[in-house]
Protein backbone atom coordinates (compact mmCIF):
# COMPACT_ATOMS: atom_id res chain seq x y z
CA UNK A 1 0.00 0.00 0.00
CA UNK A 2 2.82 2.40 0.90
CA UNK A 3 4.62 1.58 -2.36
CA UNK A 4 1.47 2.33 -4.41
CA UNK A 5 0.96 5.59 -2.50
CA UNK A 6 4.55 6.62 -3.30
CA UNK A 7 3.98 5.84 -7.00
CA UNK A 8 0.84 7.98 -7.02
CA UNK A 9 2.61 10.88 -5.32
CA UNK A 10 5.52 10.70 -7.78
CA UNK A 11 3.05 10.61 -10.68
CA UNK A 12 1.25 13.63 -9.26
CA UNK A 13 4.51 15.56 -8.92
CA UNK A 14 5.79 14.69 -12.39
CA UNK A 15 2.59 14.64 -14.47
CA UNK A 16 -0.21 16.16 -12.40
CA UNK A 17 -0.21 19.40 -14.38
CA UNK A 18 -0.45 17.57 -17.72
CA UNK A 19 -3.27 15.37 -16.46
CA UNK A 20 -5.13 18.40 -15.13
CA UNK A 21 -4.73 20.19 -18.47
CA UNK A 22 -6.07 17.11 -20.26
CA UNK A 23 -9.12 16.98 -17.98
CA UNK A 24 -9.73 20.71 -18.47
CA UNK A 25 -9.66 20.32 -22.25
CA UNK A 26 -11.92 17.29 -22.26
CA UNK A 27 -14.51 18.67 -19.86
CA UNK A 28 -14.12 22.29 -21.01
CA UNK A 29 -14.69 23.24 -17.39
CA UNK A 30 -11.93 24.22 -14.97
CA UNK A 31 -14.03 23.42 -11.88
CA UNK A 32 -14.86 19.94 -13.12
CA UNK A 33 -11.22 19.28 -14.00
CA UNK A 34 -10.16 20.15 -10.45
CA UNK A 35 -12.67 17.70 -9.01
CA UNK A 36 -11.77 15.00 -11.52
CA UNK A 37 -8.02 15.26 -10.90
CA UNK A 38 -8.67 14.69 -7.21
CA UNK A 39 -10.93 11.75 -7.99
CA UNK A 40 -8.32 10.34 -10.36
CA UNK A 41 -5.57 10.30 -7.76
CA UNK A 42 -7.88 8.90 -5.09
CA UNK A 43 -8.82 6.07 -7.46
CA UNK A 44 -5.21 5.44 -8.40
CA UNK A 45 -4.21 5.26 -4.74
CA UNK A 46 -6.80 2.55 -4.13
CA UNK A 47 -6.27 0.67 -7.38
CA UNK A 48 -4.43 -2.64 -7.26
CA UNK A 49 -4.20 -2.52 -11.07
CA UNK A 50 -2.24 0.74 -10.88
CA UNK A 51 0.26 -0.88 -8.57
CA UNK A 52 0.82 -3.66 -11.12
CA UNK A 53 0.82 -1.44 -14.23
CA UNK A 54 3.94 -1.59 -16.43
CA UNK A 55 3.48 2.07 -17.41
CA UNK A 56 1.90 4.13 -14.63
CA UNK A 57 1.53 7.24 -16.81
CA UNK A 58 -0.34 5.32 -19.52
CA UNK A 59 -2.62 3.80 -16.87
CA UNK A 60 -3.27 7.23 -15.31
CA UNK A 61 -3.79 8.84 -18.72
CA UNK A 62 -6.38 6.25 -19.76
CA UNK A 63 -8.09 6.55 -16.39
CA UNK A 64 -8.22 10.35 -16.74
CA UNK A 65 -9.72 10.13 -20.24
CA UNK A 66 -12.33 7.65 -19.02
CA UNK A 67 -13.19 9.86 -16.03
CA UNK A 68 -13.60 12.90 -18.27
CA UNK A 69 -15.88 11.08 -20.69
CA UNK A 70 -17.91 9.59 -17.84
CA UNK A 71 -18.31 13.13 -16.49
CA UNK A 72 -19.39 14.39 -19.95
CA UNK A 73 -21.98 11.60 -20.27
CA UNK A 74 -23.32 12.27 -16.79
CA UNK A 75 -23.55 16.04 -17.13
CA UNK A 76 -24.28 16.24 -20.85
CA UNK A 77 -23.07 19.81 -21.13
CA UNK A 78 -21.73 21.53 -24.19
CA UNK A 79 -19.59 24.22 -22.57
CA UNK A 80 -19.19 24.90 -18.87
CA UNK A 81 -18.26 28.52 -19.45
CA UNK A 82 -16.70 30.21 -22.42
CA UNK A 83 -15.63 32.99 -20.08
CA UNK A 84 -13.17 30.61 -18.45
CA UNK A 85 -11.20 30.95 -21.70
CA UNK A 86 -10.45 27.30 -22.10
CA UNK A 87 -10.43 28.14 -25.79
CA UNK A 88 -8.41 31.16 -26.75
CA UNK A 89 -7.96 32.61 -30.21
CA UNK A 90 -4.66 34.30 -30.97
CA UNK A 91 -6.08 36.81 -33.49
CA UNK A 92 -9.82 37.12 -33.06
CA UNK A 93 -11.41 36.96 -29.64
CA UNK A 94 -14.94 38.07 -30.46
CA UNK A 95 -17.72 36.35 -28.55
CA UNK A 96 -19.20 34.89 -31.71
CA UNK A 97 -15.89 33.31 -32.75
CA UNK A 98 -15.38 31.88 -29.26
CA UNK A 99 -18.84 30.32 -29.40
CA UNK A 100 -18.21 28.86 -32.85
CA UNK A 101 -14.88 27.35 -31.75
CA UNK A 102 -16.48 25.98 -28.58
CA UNK A 103 -19.26 24.34 -30.62
CA UNK A 104 -16.75 22.84 -33.04
CA UNK A 105 -14.63 21.43 -30.23
CA UNK A 106 -17.78 20.11 -28.59
CA UNK A 107 -18.75 18.24 -31.75
CA UNK A 108 -15.34 16.64 -32.00
CA UNK A 109 -15.29 15.66 -28.30
CA UNK A 110 -18.77 14.15 -28.57
CA UNK A 111 -17.73 12.17 -31.64
CA UNK A 112 -14.53 11.05 -29.88
CA UNK A 113 -16.67 9.51 -27.12
CA UNK A 114 -17.71 6.87 -29.66
CA UNK A 115 -14.12 5.85 -30.46
CA UNK A 116 -12.81 2.75 -28.75
CA UNK A 117 -9.64 2.71 -26.66
CA UNK A 118 -6.77 3.10 -27.36
CA UNK A 119 -7.80 5.03 -30.49
CA UNK A 120 -9.56 7.68 -28.44
CA UNK A 121 -6.47 8.28 -26.29
CA UNK A 122 -4.21 8.45 -29.34
CA UNK A 123 -6.42 11.05 -31.03
CA UNK A 124 -6.63 13.12 -27.85
CA UNK A 125 -2.88 12.99 -27.28
CA UNK A 126 -2.08 13.82 -30.89
CA UNK A 127 -4.64 16.53 -31.63
CA UNK A 128 -5.70 17.93 -28.26
CA UNK A 129 -2.36 17.67 -26.44
CA UNK A 130 -0.41 18.07 -29.72
CA UNK A 131 2.14 15.40 -28.87
CA UNK A 132 4.43 13.68 -31.34
CA UNK A 133 3.93 10.04 -32.31
CA UNK A 134 7.08 9.14 -30.40
CA UNK A 135 5.83 10.83 -27.22
CA UNK A 136 2.47 9.10 -27.53
CA UNK A 137 4.17 5.75 -28.09
CA UNK A 138 6.26 6.26 -24.97
CA UNK A 139 3.24 7.34 -22.92
CA UNK A 140 1.10 4.39 -24.00
CA UNK A 141 3.90 1.85 -24.15
CA UNK A 142 3.49 1.09 -27.86
CA UNK A 143 5.61 1.48 -31.01
CA UNK A 144 5.44 4.78 -32.97
CA UNK A 145 4.42 2.93 -36.15
CA UNK A 146 1.49 1.37 -34.30
CA UNK A 147 0.49 4.81 -32.98
CA UNK A 148 0.56 6.31 -36.51
CA UNK A 149 -1.64 3.53 -37.84
CA UNK A 150 -4.05 3.73 -34.92
CA UNK A 151 -4.24 7.51 -35.22
CA UNK A 152 -4.96 7.33 -38.94
CA UNK A 153 -7.74 4.76 -38.48
CA UNK A 154 -9.27 6.68 -35.57
CA UNK A 155 -9.21 10.00 -37.42
CA UNK A 156 -10.91 8.29 -40.37
CA UNK A 157 -13.68 7.04 -38.09
CA UNK A 158 -13.95 10.46 -36.47
CA UNK A 159 -14.23 12.21 -39.84
CA UNK A 160 -16.86 9.74 -40.98
CA UNK A 161 -18.88 10.28 -37.80
CA UNK A 162 -18.66 14.07 -38.11
CA UNK A 163 -19.44 14.06 -41.84
CA UNK A 164 -22.56 11.96 -41.40
CA UNK A 165 -23.70 13.71 -38.24
CA UNK A 166 -23.83 10.40 -36.39
CA UNK A 167 -23.03 11.94 -33.02
CA UNK A 168 -25.97 11.71 -30.72
CA UNK A 169 -27.54 15.03 -29.88
CA UNK A 170 -26.40 15.59 -26.32
CA UNK A 171 -28.32 18.11 -24.24
CA UNK A 172 -26.94 21.49 -25.20
CA UNK A 173 -24.66 20.10 -27.89
CA UNK A 174 -24.98 20.67 -31.59
CA UNK A 175 -25.02 17.40 -33.51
Amino acid sequence: MKKRHDKVMRLLDEHGEKLHRLLTRLTMCENAAGDLIQELFIRLSGSKSFGNARNELAFAWTSAVNLAYDWRRKHRVSVCSIDQQVLQAPDDDSSLNKMIRAEQVQKVLNAAMDLKEPGRSVVLLRYIEQRSYEEIAETLGKKPSHIRSLCSKSIGKLRQTLAHGDTQDKKGAIA
